[in-house]
């Protein structure tokens, strides 16, 4: 499980609970009813993606803004104008921010999030801007964060997840030295947490496990450069096509942990229990799309809640 290898990179997590004036938190309010998702960014908008359990709520089917699949509903919401997205927004701006889960309960928005300490003032100052902007607004944890996969045993508490990964042999092809800055720095050993993904570009937290990092790269965002800790974006074609059908099938992917290791690429994924059989279909379909990466399923497990 290449999720183990990113304890404490992120040394701070918080989680907040405020209510909005989305149309799915009002659909929602006042049943009982607990969805996850995330934000994405698409376009330049904000797109809420939210999965809601399907049994027990096949009253739902009549909501002509949810999607129906199997096990799930799905929503999509346009929230490009909202505070929501502002503060989604705001805080990726912050480079070592990671916007973890979105877990909306009976209505009530509850957002998790990491990042690493040297934003503490930034992260403070901004939660206090923005609790003037929801209704309800609460800081039910801000502090020391154990790492990214005691985070999602915290979600698990609250609704089931899966952790998924594949590995794949990198071709030749889509390594090129000479365009990509974290070869050319690192080498071919590192690890990263993706924070967010839009068209043509992909941002993550990468772990340079060697110490190879040159500060003052103009590519190269640091952290903490004592601790090999910065920010970069990227491309690749495998990340950015699951991305985007997962997006389209209104899945939302709560976490892709990634790490190489020589030409050995790790990719995970942390998805709701409820999507993860059409998530599947999504992986499965990209390893026939991608046959020069030899990729294959290494590990599927629920994430258990702490014990």
């Amino acid at each position: 499980m290449i999720i183990k290898d990113f304890h404490r990179i992120l040394d701070k997590r918080c989680h907040l609970k405020f209510v909005t004036g989305d149309n799915t938190s009002n659909i929602l309010s006042g049943k009982d009813i607990i969805s996850i998702g995330r934000v994405k960014s698409h376009e330049n908008k904000g797109i809420l993606i939210l999965n809601i359990p399907k049994k027990g709520n096949e009253f739902l089917s009549s909501e002509k803004t949810l999607k129906e699949h199997d096990l799930f509903y799905s929503s999509s919401e346009d929230i490009t104008s909202s505070s929501l997205f502002e503060l989604h927004k705001r805080l990726i701006s912050a480079n070592s921010v990671v916007i973890d889960a979105i877990i909306n309960i009976n209505g009530v928005m509850n957002l998790f999030f990491r990042f690493h300490s040297v934003h503490s003032k930034y992260v403070s100052e901004l939660i206090e801007e923005m609790s003037q902007k929801f209704k309800d607004f609460k800081v039910s944890y801000l502090g020391e964060a154990e790492g990214i996969l005691d985070m999602f045993r915290r979600v698990a508490e609250i609704i089931n997840i899966d952790y998924i990964e594949a590995a794949s042999e990198i071709p030749p092809e889509a390594v090129d030295i000479r365009k990509d800055p974290i070869v050319q720095i690192l080498g071919m050993g590192w690890n990263r947490q993706v924070r967010y993904i839009t068209e043509g570009e992909i941002s993550a937290v990468f772990r340079d496990r060697h110490g190879l990092l040159k500060v003052g790269d103009p590519s190269i965002n640091d952290i903490n450069s004592s601790e090999h800790i910065f920010e970069t974006t990227f491309r690749n074609e495998v990340v950015e096509y699951i991305s985007k059908k997962s997006a389209e099938a209104g899945i939302p992917i709560l976490a892709m942990p990634q790490k190489l290791d020589g030409r050995l690429f790790s990719l995970g994924f942390i998805v709701p229990e409820i999507s993860s059989t059409e998530f599947y279909s999504i992986i499965f379909e990209t390893f026939r799309k991608f046959p020069r990466w030899k990729m294959y399923l290494s590990f599927a497990d629920k994430v258990d809640p702490p014990q």
